[in-house]
């Protein structure tokens, strides 16, 4: 897969779990103002990562966990949080 469409396929998920995490936080702007980050950070190695990276536990459930909590509080869609989240907890468990 050439790496113009792995960024088109990651910037899709990247709106779909921001539009589903702004059902319950309501952000003005939430997709383009996720865009400008990823852009000012592109070539930063995210603070997440390196935890991963360094076997220390991620901040996860406490970036994510809450909205996923509001959404089910809500009866909202989580789905995809979810699976990140569960991801994201996955690689966590490998390293230890």
């Amino acid at each position: 897969m050439a790496s113009c469409s792995k960024i088109h396929i990651l910037k899709k998920i990247m709106l779909h779990v921001t539009a589903e995490a702004n059902q319950a936080l309501n952000v003005a702007d939430a997709e383009e103002r996720v865009l400008t980050v990823c852009r000012k950070t592109a070539e930063n190695l995210s603070s997440m990562a390196v935890d991963i990276s360094t076997h220390r536990p991620t901040e996860i459930d406490a970036i994510l966990l809450p909205v996923i909590e509001m959404l089910e509080e809500a009866k909202l869609k989580n789905d995809s949080l979810v699976i990140l989240y569960e991801l994201v907890k996955g690689m966590e468990k490998r390293n230890v």
